[in-house]
């Protein structure tokens, strides 16, 4: 006969600290207060007729990353000429040599992977006229996204 599980346990932290957080519960468990765009570490334990299982051995999971409107840009960032021919120049307020950079097109097609944002000018001599999103992401992982158009 298979005994009946009577409730799961499971500690988490924010990977690097020392402070293990714990959550219980029988069949779901709901994690509140997470970081957004934070690395945590898990390990879990069963009960099990009164029985406690081993922990399990340290996984992780990645907490979502916000994504910031169009007045957060603009409060943070600007973005000229749009549209432009050879080259966006961005303006920042906060420090840039944290910051890197993508470019999709509007269909999600990622034309710039993950480069760093070097002087603060991205050229844009090798797309084709059109319309793309640039992303630009801080060291923490908060994204900001904004339209431009390449002619």
């Amino acid at each position: 006969m298979q005994g009946t599980r009577d409730s799961i346990k499971m500690h988490y932290k924010v990977k690097g600290s020392t402070e293990w957080k714990v959550a219980t519960g029988k069949d779901t468990l709901i994690l509140n207060n997470l970081e957004e765009c934070k690395l945590y570490e898990f390990r879990y334990q069963i009960k099990c007729d009164s029985l406690n299982s081993e922990f399990s051995v340290i996984d992780t999971f990645r907490t979502s990353c916000r994504i910031n409107t169009v007045e957060e840009f603009s409060s943070l960032f600007s973005i000229n000429p749009n549209p432009a021919h050879d080259v966006l120049i961005v303006t920042s307020s906060i420090h840039h040599h944290n910051l890197s950079y993508n470019i999709s097109s509007i269909t999600g097609q990622n034309i710039v992977v993950e480069q760093h944002l070097k002087d603060l000018s991205i050229p844009l001599s090798q797309f084709n006229a059109g319309a793309y999103i640039l992303t630009i992401s801080t060291h923490s992982g908060i994204r900001y996204h904004i339209k431009f158009v390449k002619i």
